[in-house]
């Protein structure tokens, strides 16, 4: 027993330390992520072309439609092909999802960081992009906020089409180590919810259940994944 645990990960074609889910080479881009890209690039190359200049953009839509991952990727190519990214601070925050009373607690507790965060990129300079999933004008009632949230530059990310997640499920299944055959990538995606809300986490418990059991991630194990929810 104690040799087949130890085998798994090699049995399996799997690696125990996995890759940074928010690489670029992991990145998908679709056609819910265009306006979202445009905008950044446009944004960036205005701070580049004045000294000082100040950008603020919010980037928003439902969880899990890859904004994150948009941002990171935006970040990693500005650093590796435009050579003044160098010198432009280009600075990220999450707004805080209000879902309760608590939450709407956290938000006032944040808002004095934004505030910072904002008026120091403001006097010297830089890009700062700020991640949620409402629209500006539902996200806030605090005035200090709210003004600010309305002046920003602002990019909606939506959903992928269903032709467009073939090569979205690809990369996912790659950034959790997990190595489907066209033919159990097929099976999984007829099967998948139709909001990508959850294919992240159901990626990752179907990673967990193949190196826990030591089993390759075949259709058994697929559908089990997809009951659990």
């Amino acid at each position: 027993m104690t040799a087949h645990t130890t085998n798994k990960a090699s049995q399996l074609g799997l690696k125990l330390s996995p890759e940074n889910p928010l690489d670029a080479e992991f990145f998908v881009p679709h056609s819910g992520t265009i306006t979202a890209t445009e905008l950044l690039e446009t944004l960036f190359e205005l701070c580049a072309s004045r000294q000082k200049q100040f950008v603020f953009a919010y980037i928003y839509g439902p969880q899990g439609t890859g904004k994150s991952h948009l941002i990171a990727t935006f970040i990693e190519q500005c650093k590796s092909v435009r050579p003044q990214a160098g010198y432009i601070e280009i600075s990220t925050m999450r707004l805080p999802v209000i879902a309760s009373e608590s939450n709407t607690q956290a938000i006032e507790e944040w808002v004095p960081h934004f505030v910072s965060e904002y008026q120091r990129l403001l006097t010297q300079g830089g890009m700062l992009i700020l991640e949620a999933e409402c629209p500006p004008s539902t996200s806030s009632t605090n005035p200090h906020l709210r003004s600010r949230l309305l002046a920003a530059c602002t990019a909606q990310v939506t959903y992928p089409s269903p032709q467009e997640l073939h090569p979205l499920i690809c990369s996912i299944s790659e950034r959790n180590n997990l190595k489907l055959s066209e033919k159990n990538l097929e099976y999984l995606l007829k099967r998948l919810p139709l909001r990508p809300l959850s294919f992240e986490r159901i990626f990752a418990r179907l990673f967990e259940l193949s190196l826990e059991r030591g089993v390759p991630a075949k259709q058994p194990l697929i559908r089990e994944t997809l009951k659990s929810g």
